[in-house]
């Protein structure tokens, strides 16, 4: 019996030792790093935001992340004035589409209740898997392939855990 579980043991080691040395071996081959669809640009942050952020009443503060991981980040900030027309871009650097929009200081918490007969689309937990939300979208006619609305007046309710 204590023979054939050293033996179990052994050969459970052992696995796992090699492939912890296939790993190894892989990320070493790829130097250190694996990309999405063999496109590194996952990795590259330039135009990455907008973040907005309240800085009193009445300023907002729209910063976007710029540089890359060779020669380092660097965070584009503007202020702007509530009662200005603030107009934001985004940028999927994966395929290089974007869009731009107005951004409405208004903070009002949105109704919870529609009966308005409108179509209603509630997505959540996309965990940062932005590409398959947009196909997602895309694919239920919410936005076209240009990213321009498509739903019409329905509801597309985003639940959280982005």
């Amino acid at each position: 019996m204590k023979k054939r579980v050293l033996r179990y043991l052994k050969h459970l080691f052992g696995t796992i030792g090699v492939l912890l040395i296939v790993g190894i071996i892989i990320l070493l081959f790829l130097n250190g790093s694996i990309s999405f669809d063999g496109k590194s640009s996952r990795f590259n942050l330039d135009r990455e935001g907008p973040y907005v952020f309240y800085e009193n009443d009445s300023i907002l503060k729209v910063e976007y992340i710029k540089g890359n991981k060779k020669e380092g980040f660097y965070l584009d900030q503007k202020e702007y004035s509530v009662n200005d027309n603030i107009y934001a871009n985004c940028y999927f650097p994966l395929d290089s589409s974007e869009f731009d929009f107005r951004i409405n200081p208004e903070i009002k918490t949105p109704e919870v209740i529609y009966t308005d007969g409108e179509p209603i689309l509630a997505v959540s937990d996309i965990e940062s898997g932005f590409r398959a939300f947009r196909e997602f979208l895309i694919g239920n006619k919410v936005i076209d392939t240009n990213l321009n609305w498509n739903f019409g007046r329905g509801h597309l309710v985003l639940v959280g855990d982005f």
